[in-house]
């Protein structure tokens, strides 16, 4: 199933995609957030190159801003982040098993990575693409497992 993923994604976009972590997009969202800049600049050079965003994401995208700017506001900058031609939204059940495991192999639960976080770092392996994030426990556990 995850070849079947790459061919869709290569397919209908034809540069490589990068999954962009959530704290990425919030960042992104709110301009008020300390990483508001920092987002934009990162961003910027792949900004017309292809974007992937998990469905396990965009869930946990929509509680995220939701707590800072209200249901209506959040779902209005989800769907114009959906919206965008260079944003393909990716089933993430392929990789949730995978995603499961490497959760439960971290060494101390209370201070790791969350399933999320997990599910991205296995998407973005599999996919053998890039991933975005300025989570320091998610780059050190991604790194790990390349």
């Amino acid at each position: 199933m995850q070849v079947s993923v790459w061919t869709r994604l290569s397919t209908d976009m034809t540069k490589h995609p990068t999954v962009i972590d959530t704290n990425v997009w919030v960042a992104l969202a709110l301009e008020n957030d300390s990483l508001h800049m920092k987002a934009n600049e990162a961003l910027e050079p792949i900004r017309k190159e292809p974007k992937i965003l998990l469905e396990c994401m965009l869930a946990e995208l929509g509680a995220v801003l939701m707590g800072f700017v209200g249901c209506h506001t959040a779902h209005q900058w989800m769907n114009q982040l959906l919206a965008s031609p260079d944003v393909q939204r990716q089933e993430d059940s392929p990789f949730f098993e995978a995603g499961m495991e490497l959760f439960g192999k971290q060494p101390n639960a209370k201070n790791g990575c969350s399933i999320v976080d997990c599910i991205q770092i296995t998407a973005a392996h599999a996919m053998e693409t890039e991933l975005l994030t300025f989570d320091k426990r998610m780059q050190k556990l991604s790194n790990k497992q390349r």
